[in-house]
């Protein structure tokens, strides 16, 4: 069964309006015919086409409301790359700032209080957080852009 919302999708795109009308049309056709003074055998083939007709109907109307879907669940797959992109972000600009504390800290106390290899150690592996981070960043924004692309193409 179709919704509301798959019809009203389907008449606003021309064609399928178009085609939506074609068959209410001969539906309604084939109706009076079967009420009126047709044969058996002519009222069995007039509700084998009803039923074609029927099904053609059904199948235009779902496959916009399967497209209606999947723009909803594009639109939802948008919304959480935006959230994704923010915490990254927010990452992003933790490692930074604990990068430019240690920075700092050395330069306060110096290398007689603080060793320099334990240092160097924390700041590779933080700096090597950082460039994952923003690679993920990157495929993130870049996954953002091609979902926007098509959700423009689809509207």
């Amino acid at each position: 069964m179709t919704t509301k919302k798959s019809v009203w999708t389907a008449i606003e795109d021309d064609v399928t309006a178009q085609r939506l009308v074609e068959l209410a049309r001969a539906h309604f056709r084939l109706a009076l015919e079967h009420i009126g003074k047709a044969c058996p055998e002519r009222r069995q083939a007039i509700q084998a086409e009803i039923e074609c007709l029927r099904a053609e109907r059904e199948l235009l109307l779902t496959s916009f409301e399967q497209g209606g879907r999947k723009m909803s669940e594009d639109f939802e797959k948008y919304e959480q790359l935006v959230c994704r992109e923010d915490e990254l972000c927010f990452e992003l600009k933790t490692y930074q700032e604990i990068i430019s504390e240690l920075l700092m800290l050395v330069h306060k106390r110096g290398t007689s209080v603080l060793n320099l290899e334990t240092v160097e150690e924390v700041m590779t592996t933080l700096y090597m957080a950082e460039i994952d981070c923003r690679t993920e960043l990157l495929d993130t924004q870049l996954e953002k852009s091609i979902l926007s692309y098509n959700l423009g193409r689809e509207s």
